[in-house]
């Protein structure tokens, strides 16, 4: 389990090192647009979510996938619309990165239990 999470550490740092070395020097890295946009974002879904789950009767893990898949589609909306941070990101796995994320911590699934879940997910393939 820790050579997976150290895996996936690895993994995230050697992208997020490749993409500063290929970043343009023109423009000034403005951390606080990104925390703006993330935070906008994260607090998007849980509405769109609920103003769903209104209209269809689910609960518990069926809700947790809904909110997922509304961060995945309001993410690459935001992306086809160049909405703050969005407009920079160039890939579409930059994007998904970003949505999982944000669908992850709208949801409070930082939790040990569902990431040892995924991680076996992960581990079955």
């Amino acid at each position: 389990m820790k050579k997976y999470i150290l895996l996936f550490a690895i993994m995230l740092f050697s992208i997020s090192t490749i993409e500063a070395a290929n970043f343009v020097q023109e423009e000034v890295f403005n951390f606080t647009d990104y925390v703006k946009t993330f935070a906008a974002f994260v607090g998007s879904i849980l509405p769109l979510t609920g103003w769903i789950k209104g209209w269809v009767k689910i609960e518990d893990n069926a809700a947790k996938s809904l909110s997922w898949i509304v961060g995945f589609v309001v993410a690459y909306a935001a992306w086809f619309l160049k909405l703050g941070i969005f407009e920079t990101y160039t890939s579409w796995w930059q994007v998904a990165l970003v949505a999982l994320l944000g669908s992850f911590a709208a949801n409070g699934v930082f939790k040990t239990v569902v990431a040892q879940a995924f991680l076996g997910l992960i581990k079955a393939k």
